[in-house]
């Protein structure tokens, strides 16, 4: 039996358009999460995270993470602490937008911000952090991952 060139052409292509249209199907199956559904306002909103980011840049200490078994605290700068801060949280969690979490604080003086890890699945997050000490608002973005 001799084997004939154009036999093995259609072969090759028959092979090459069953793994493409399996590509196909496999992309349409994909699932996939925006960061925002609004993010052409979120967009627009950015100057205010770039201005954020500058006034805590500018602080004397970082903002600092401890994570517990059991809590994740948030200690701000020195400076911030004789300060009556208020502000959002949002817990990000890039693989699945059903773990994110969003909450507002407002901390008094001395006071410090807890979140409890009950609350959180294990995983990859990233805190983003807006707060605004009455003259000036600030952002901080940290990746935790427990």
């Amino acid at each position: 039996m001799k084997f004939h060139w154009g036999t093995g052409l259609i072969s090759v292509f028959i092979v090459f358009s069953i793994m493409m249209g399996y590509l196909v199907y496999q992309c349409t199956k994909t699932k996939f999460d925006l960061v925002s559904k609004d993010y052409y306002k979120d967009e627009l909103a950015y100057q205010e995270v770039i201005d954020g980011s500058i006034n805590a840049a500018s602080l004397s200490v970082k903002l600092k993470l401890d994570v517990s078994d059991s809590l994740i605290s948030i200690v701000f700068p020195r400076e911030l602490r004789s300060e009556h801060l208020t502000g959002k949280l949002w817990v990000y969690c890039p693989s699945d937008e059903k773990k994110d979490r969003r909450m507002n604080f407002d901390i008094s003086p001395g006071e410090g911000l807890s979140i409890s890890r009950s609350q959180l699945a294990k995983g990859r997050y990233t805190l983003k952090l807006f707060w605004f000490d009455g003259q000036r608002h600030f952002y901080n973005e940290q990746p935790v991952e427990f």
